[in-house]
């Protein structure tokens, strides 16, 4: 709000009793103060209540009006209080002169009363407003403050409640695949090896529904990967072709039992892209998985070709299938998290809703598209395109570069695994999966893993991360790394924390590898011989 002229302090300096008389009667509506000489007129300025504004004279014995202003402007208290100075000197050098020290108005003698009042009324209204725009300024300094310490609370919080759930996801992860390695690798192992018939169903139903567990726990730990929004990409050089048929080989014994034919017709033998292998198996296995259990009759067909141009390659895999189908009105939803286009108490199908959601994901991740065209009762198709992150020069002179093959250790007998594990029954897995093809010693902790690896030289080394009590597996590869008869020997992070930032901390720690706890005996054999040779 405004003052009123009655409310407005003024002070006017200058040496002449007359000019003094002409300026108060100009202004009579205001409050005024008089001073006759500088040293009046800076105590004056510095006492409370403080002049709203000072009418200043130039020539003066003593101090003249340029010091005067100059001194009230150095003065903290007193450097906001607008200055008119009001002198007979008309040169524009001394008008210069004061408006340089800090004056905001310059009005020569003899003087005009409408122009001073006009002067001083704008001047008090400008200070006005200046000093309610400072209290402004202050406030909002004070509110974004007070909302700066807020946002750093919440981000605190939010920080802080996020490493909760990843240190929650972690420790779950690790907690339940433990089990699992046992359950599902005993029920391997029995419905494969088992003569009874009774038993062998039996344990091939168990192997069923902990593959079933596994599965819905694998979505629920990709749904956290979703939620970080942490984009990571592990690219690496593979054959889109190859992966594929391999992955086929795993859906084509449920297909078989429901009497389905699932085929691959790719257009190319062989393609070379360069992406994340690991979401792109993912990817391929859910569309592929999906194919085959909403399909009660008919086929599932998976066809590849290339589509891109002689610089790039791009992937386009289509997936059709004769199953349901899907309504149109659930063309959007079924992309969306625990979202199914069959829901409620009575389900078709099972499944915690998470496939298709992180598809989608995965391959907004590698830059590629998803295209859906279905109908109900009549089937479903579905087209991924997957871009290649490196252009076919950059993959074909990669490839050009050659290193020297390790040479693999000899033996006079069994390949030798060193399995670093402290829990009981997954030793025990792992000996009987690998038992055939290698010769096993085990290490039951971090101390003892030590020892063993400076003076026994080892094809491969499979690595448990979490110990127990003692070294953890990141430290005891660390260790086992300086240790010049297993400085180069394969190392694999086999491990229950199946999280993709765990994937990276063991790489990063000195492993070769990495393979999520449970797997199955063919992936576990998979990547043991891939890394001896």
């Amino acid at each position: 709000m405004i003052k009123s002229n009655d409310q407005c302090k003024i002070l006017i300096v200058d040496d002449t009793v007359e000019n003094i008389q002409i300026l108060s009667e100009i202004l009579n509506d205001y409050k005024k103060t008089i001073a006759t000489d500088g040293k009046i007129a800076l105590e004056l300025a510095n006492t409370d209540p403080k002049p709203d504004i000072i009418l200043l004279d130039i020539m003066m014995p003593d101090m003249d009006g340029y010091e005067v202003c100059a001194r009230l402007k150095e003065n903290q208290e007193t450097k906001d209080i607008p200055v008119i100075f009001i002198t007979a000197n008309t040169e524009i050098e001394d008008e210069i002169k004061g408006l340089e020290l800090g004056a905001v108005d310059f009005i020569t003698k003899p003087i005009s009363p409408p122009k001073v009042i006009a002067r001083v009324k704008t001047h008090l209204i400008m200070s006005e407003y200046r000093k309610q725009l400072e209290n402004m300024n202050e406030i909002l300094t004070e509110k974004v403050k007070e909302r700066t310490i807020e946002l750093e609370l919440s981000r605190d919080k939010a920080e802080e409640s996020s490493r909760i759930k990843s240190h929650f996801l972690t420790l779950m992860s690790h907690e339940l695949r433990t089990p699992m390695v046992g359950i599902l690798g005993f029920s391997e192992i029995l419905k494969t090896d088992c003569e009874d018939v009774k038993l062998k169903s039996y344990a091939t139903n168990l192997y069923k529904a902990s593959e079933r567990l596994g599965q819905t726990l694998d979505a629920i730990l990709n749904l956290s990967r979703l939620e970080s929004n942490k984009k990571l990409i592990d690219t690496s050089s593979f054959n889109p072709i190859d992966r594929i048929d391999k992955l086929i080989d795993v859906h084509k014994m449920n297909a078989e039992l429901k009497g389905l034919n699932l085929s691959f017709i790719p257009e190319v033998d062989s393609l070379l892209i360069y992406s994340d292998l690991i979401k792109f198996d993912i990817i391929l296995n859910n569309l592929i998985g999906n194919a085959v259990t909403y399909t009660n009759k008919g086929k599932s067909t998976i066809c590849a070709r290339e589509i891109g141009n002689k610089h790039l390659q791009v992937l386009e895999v289509t997936i059709a299938d004769t199953g349901i189908g899907i309504s149109d009105d659930k063309h959007e939803i079924i992309f969306e998290e625990f979202r199914q286009a069959d829901e409620g108490f009575v389900r078709n199908f099972e499944g915690v809703g998470l496939g298709l959601s992180i598809v989608k994901k995965y391959i907004q991740d590698l830059s590629g598209s998803i295209k859906l065209e279905s109908k109900l009762d009549e089937g479903t198709l579905f087209t991924i395109t997957i871009p290649s992150y490196k252009t076919i020069e950059d993959i074909s002179a990669e490839s050009i570069e050659t290193k020297e093959p390790a040479k693999p250790k000899v033996h006079d007998d069994k390949i030798q695994i060193l399995v670093v594990e402290d829990n009981e029954t997954n030793y025990v897995v792992h000996k009987l999966f690998l038992e055939d093809i290698c010769e096993i010693t085990v290490a039951k902790t971090g101390n003892e893993a030590l020892m063993i690896t400076k003076s026994i030289e080892f094809d491969c080394i499979l690595m448990d991360i979490n110990l127990g009590r003692g070294p953890s597996g990141i430290e005891v590869t660390k260790a086992i790394r300086e240790v010049d008869l297993n400085a180069s020997t394969p190392i694999i992070a086999f491990t229950a924390y199946a999280l993709e930032d765990d994937k990276t901390v063991f790489l990063e720690a000195g492993c070769n590898d990495y393979l999520a706890k449970p797997t199955t005996k063919t992936k576990l054999r998979e990547i043991v011989m891939k890394n001896i040779k």
